[in-house]
């Protein structure tokens, strides 16, 4: 179990990112028992925990979990064996008393749900669950409790010694969980210079000054110089971050020098892990890559502590009687079939749904007051020109509405589910055509019903023609118009970071098309480099 330390911007994360394979702008090699990886067997025999808890928020978590072991874990186990393995993970991590409540979102206008600490443990629950043999955690122990955390880092150390590679980010551990992890990975970036001059590329990203055994660090930093060695009865944890923030040593010495060192040499003449161990290492610029915080380069990270994906507790690096298994191999395929996957969202959809009634309440109100409105503005028009002219408007305005209606409500939701979808995604969950096939059937209501019913109501109020067929005819045009709108306010939230960006590209898409629908300018009349729209 390696902790991956260094002070705030010094490259942690961005580090953790590439190793993980969730930043590819690099440069470099990641090696899975001493050969090049495949992404996608990577992606299957890796496991990612996010600094941030990224959860839907209407779901318990027994359903959360519930649903990522039906997604995930060996298809070949049934629907009850995957709810005891899920309900003896609650009771692992602590959660089992909060296991109906909500998980909440607060950012999101729903209700509080459970506190700070059961989210980041429900984070680690989401992962750990498919037993993955390698496995990354991003500070998974930032706003917990000591003996919350304390919790998560011996569920961490359990895992480790059932043959799993374990790296986690930890900043400013306690003494008590600095001396659970086997080894230390210290990253060091040079503060910012007092004159102000701006340093060079290769002295701006933060650089591996250690790497090797923990009990092994007090001494190596000791033999530099002595104001790196740390003091009797102090944590070295803060020590590290302390002594580092203030030596004279340019980071990069400081890299050279452990480059040089025996302990370096020791990590890097240890044989290739065998009989199933996983070795990690990053070449010379696996984690030159650039974040808005800060890049990770000049060092060769040497491998993980190793660990059996075999599932037995590994003898270490020394195996005699170890044989080899060649790279990294391939899981089995676990990603649930099609179907599966998408009555398992559909299912999923349809609980947080049922949870949030205000929302379907307020769109069949905005439905029915608009449509009473738009009738009684258009109440029985005459069969005259005058008519003609007020039934262009009234068609005109039933689409708008549909449309408008259908763009912006997705714009206003999608936007804060993309963080989810993108990291359920990333973890081979689901496919991304099953999750918006199984989202368009739980949003019917939005998509179907309500249109259905605003025609009901305008048509006959309006007067258009009296005829059924063209009645459903009317309906399933604007039916088509406003299913059309919904996947393009999808296209729009997929490319847009933000919900502000996504409400400001909506009106900017949408306009034009209304523009040319032939109400506002004759067709002929369109320029032909238009024509198009």
């Amino acid at each position: 179990m390696v902790a991956v330390m260094g002070s705030s911007g010094a490259g942690k994360t961005t580090f953790l990112n590439v190793l993980a394979r969730r930043n590819t702008n690099m440069e470099g090699n990641i090696l899975a028992n001493g050969r090049p990886v495949d992404p996608e067997t990577y992606m299957q025999n890796s496991a990612y925990v996010m600094q941030e808890d990224l959860f839907l928020g209407n779901l318990t978590c027994y359903e959360h979990l519930f649903f990522t072991g039906m997604l995930r874990l060996d298809q070949s186990m049934t629907e009850e064996q995957v709810i005891a393995q899920v309900e003896s993970l609650l009771k692992a991590m602590g959660l089992w008393d909060v296991r109906n409540n909500v998980i909440g979102n607060v950012g999101r206008g729903l209700q509080r749900g459970i506190s700070g600490g059961e989210r980041k443990r429900l984070a680690f629950a989401s992962e750990i669950i498919t037993d993955p043999p390698v496995f990354f955690a991003d500070e998974p122990t930032s706003g917990l409790d000591s003996a919350k955390a304390l919790n998560i880092v011996m569920m961490m150390k359990q895992v480790a010694s059932l043959g799993r590679t374990v790296l986690a980010t930890i900043h400013q551990p306690s003494s008590q969980i600095y001396n659970e992890f086997g080894y230390l990975c210290l990253i060091h970036k040079d503060p910012p210079a007092e004159d102000g001059t701006r340093p060079t590329e290769e002295e701006a990203g933060g650089h591996i000054v250690y790497y090797g055994p923990r009990e092994e660090a007090i001494e190596y930093f000791a033999g530099i110089d002595d104001s790196l060695a740390c003091p009797n009865h102090f944590n070295p944890a803060d020590w590290w971050l302390l002594a580092l923030e203030h030596t004279l040593f340019k980071a990069k010495d400081l890299a050279d020098r452990f480059r040089a060192s025996e302990v370096y040499r020791r990590m890097q003449a240890r044989p290739i892990p065998t009989y199933g161990q996983v070795a990690l290492s990053a070449g010379a610029g696996a984690a030159n890559a650039d974040t808005d915080a800060s890049s990770t380069s000049g060092n060769k990270a040497p491998a993980a502590a190793p660990a059996l994906s075999s599932g037995k507790v590994s003898k270490g690096p020394m195996v005699e009687d170890a044989m080899d298994l060649g790279p990294l191999d391939a899981r089995e395929h676990i990603q649930a079939p099609w179907c599966k996957q998408c009555c398992l969202l559909q299912r999923r959809s349809f609980a947080a749904s049922s949870r949030d009634p205000l929302l379907t309440y307020a769109r069949l109100g905005q439905t029915l007051v608009i449509a009473l409105i738009a009738g009684l503005i258009f109440l029985r028009l005459s069969n005259n020109q005058q008519g003609v002219q007020d039934r262009n408007g009234a068609v005109f305005f039933i689409l708008i509405n549909q449309s408008m209606s259908s763009v912006f409500g997705v714009l206003q939701s999608f936007p804060l589910e993309k963080p989810v979808l993108r990291r359920e995604l990333e973890s081979g969950s689901y496919r991304s055509d099953t999750w918006y096939l199984s989202r368009s059937v739980s949003e019917v209501s939005f998509q179907f019903i309500f249109p259905i019913l605003f025609c009901s109501i305008a048509y006959w109020m309006m007067g258009l023609r009296d005829d059924f067929g063209t009645f459903l005819a009317f309906t399933g045009i604007v039916l088509l118009a406003a299913n059309t709108a919904f996947s393009l306010g999808y296209m729009i939230s997929a490319l847009a970071p933000s919900v502000e960006i996504a409400l400001a590209l909506g009106p900017v898409t949408i306009l034009p098309l209304f523009l040319f629908s032939g109400f506002f300018i004759n067709t002929a009349s369109i320029p032909v480099y238009f024509i198009w729209l």
